[in-house]
C-alpha cells in the first residue's frame, strides 16, 4: 500500500509504503514464502532510495519530528470467523527494523519487536502531522522515481495507492504565491 499526502500548490509530497501479512499474533516467520524476498526488495527500492532522510542526507531531522522512515511492514490479524470482533494488534514496523530482528531471528513475534513499532491508533495521525513519513519531496521526483522503480506500472499486484491533497483557502493561496 502506497500513501500520500499532496501539497498542489507546493507542488510536493510526502509518503509511506505499507507492506500487509498476514499473522497469527504468536510468530511471522520471514523465511516463509516471499515474505523476506519483498522486505529486501522494499529495502532496496524504498529505504535505499535516499527518502529517509533529508536533503542533506540526516536521517533524524533538526526539527521535532520521528526519523524520515518511509516505508513499514504491517503484521495483521486473521479474522477467524464472520461473527468475529474485527481486531488486530495494529503494529507498523519500519522495514529495517524487521530486517534487523532477522538478522538474529527467523520469526517476528510482540516480544522481538516491542520498542520499535507504532500502534495504528497513532500511525496515521503522526504521517498526516508531518511527525512520520519520507520528507517533503517535489512531485515531479516523484513522480520520476515510480517511473524509474516502475511502481504504478505493476499489474499482478494487488496495490492499494491512496492520496491525501491538501486544499488552501484563496487567501492562503495568495499568500503563499506574494512570499514566492
Amino acid at each position: 500500500m502506497i500513501k500520500e499526502i499532496c501539497d498542489l500548490l507546493k507542488e510536493e509530497v510526502r509518503f509511506i509504503h505499507l507492506q500487509y501479512k498476514t499473522w497469527d499474533e504468536q510468530a511471522l516467520y520471514l523465511n516463509q514464502g516471499n515474505i523476506n524476498a519483498q522486505l529486501v526488495k522494499l529495502q532496496k527500492n524504498v529505504c535505499n532510495s535516499g527518502f529517509c532522510t533529508d536533503i542533506n542526507g540526516a536521517k533524524f531531522p533538526s526539527n521535532y519530528r520521528m526519523p524520515f522512515c518511509s516505508t513499514f511492514f504491517r503484521p495483521t490479524s486473521k479474522i477467524q470467523s464472520v461473527d468475529s470482533a474485527l481486531h488486530s494488534m495494529g503494529t507498523h514496523i519500519p522495514v529495517c527494523e524487521v530486517l534487523k530482528i532477522l538478522q538474529n531471528d527467523p520469526k517476528l513475534t510482540k516480544k522481538n519487536m516491542r520498542g520499535n513499532y507504532l500502534n495504528s491508533d497513532h500511525f496515521m495521525d503522526l504521517f498526516i502531522g508531518n511527525i512520520l513519513g519520507s520528507r517533503w519531496i517535489r512531485l515531479t521526483t516523484l513522480e520520476k522515481y515510480y517511473e524509474e522503480k516502475d511502481i504504478l506500472s505493476l499489474t499482478n499486484n494487488l496495490r492499494v495507492h491512496a492520496q491525501e491533497v491538501l486544499t488552501y483557502s484563496e487567501e492562503e493561496v495568495q499568500n503563499y504565491k506574494r512570499e514566492r
